[in-house]
């Protein structure tokens, strides 16, 4: 706990002492809806006015909305980005914890997890972006990922699926993986999975099922973009939808 104390010491400090992106004072891009959300999360959530692909990454900014008057603060754009800063920095340390976790249960030797560990946390975005450019969901989303992987890894099942409900409406891309992770168990013994697993295996596939399921799965990943966020190119769509079932074929 006390390694952990000091990565969350060290992630505290960077983001109070490091500079913010210099756009809308601070905000950046996606960050200024996040801002508002956290500002007036209540009015706007009922408004229709956010963009529905936004509705699925407003967890973040309910917490700070909920949480600022907890603290004895006002609910302005200046404490919403010190706020993400402190949120941030523990959504590292909650998922460094979690990666720590990981590579014990593993039984990771030391090169072992000092080389994850570089790969995974000394970079870019896990020791300036998340201060530089706080009003984000990212740094949360990796949170849940770690959390969720070591769930799976200890067979821990309501726990993983709270970390989907989350992910849900933090991160949607990390919905499908966790789920696939739900379904697909790493310990044998857990009861509802393995005969979910057991009766699939007992049906007789032709070679046409896996790609059409990918393709289906597909759909769902373009109909979620392409009502919500009419700008994304839908070619880019189709060439995925055409790599998620080649892909199961290989």
């Amino acid at each position: 706990m006390i390694f952990i104390s000091v990565v969350f010491l060290f992630y505290m400090s960077l983001a109070v002492f490091t500079e913010n992106i210099p756009v809308s004072d601070g905000l950046g891009w996606d960050g200024q809806l996040y801002a508002q959300l956290a500002i007036d999360f209540e009015n706007l959530i009922t408004s229709g006015e956010v963009p529905k692909f936004k509705l699925l990454k407003i967890i973040p900014s309910a917490i700070c909305y909920y949480a600022l008057p907890f603290f004895g603060r006002e609910h302005n754009f200046q404490n919403v980005i010190l706020f993400y800063k402190g949120f941030n920095a523990i959504s590292m340390t909650v998922a460094f914890f979690y990666w720590l976790s990981i590579c014990k249960f593993l039984k990771f030797d030391k090169k072992q997890t000092i080389l994850g560990t570089t790969f995974c946390f000394v970079n870019f975005i896990f020791v300036k972006y998340y201060s530089f450019y706080p009003v984000l969901t990212d740094f949360f989303a990796y949170a849940l990922a770690m959390a969720g992987l070591y769930h799976w890894f200890k067979g821990q099942t309501i726990r993983l699926v709270i970390v989907v409900l989350l992910s849900a409406w933090t991160w949607t891309q990390l919905t499908y993986p966790l789920f696939f992770l739900l379904i697909f168990p790493y310990e044998k013994n857990i009861i509802l999975q393995s005969c979910l697993i057991n009766n699939i295996l007992k049906l007789k596939l032709n070679s046409y099922v896996i790609p059409l399921l990918s393709l289906f799965i597909g759909c769902i990943l373009t109909y979620n973009y392409w009502l919500s966020n009419e700008s994304i190119n839908k070619i880019y769509l189709i060439i995925l939808e055409s790599n998620l079932a080649l892909g199961f074929t290989q």
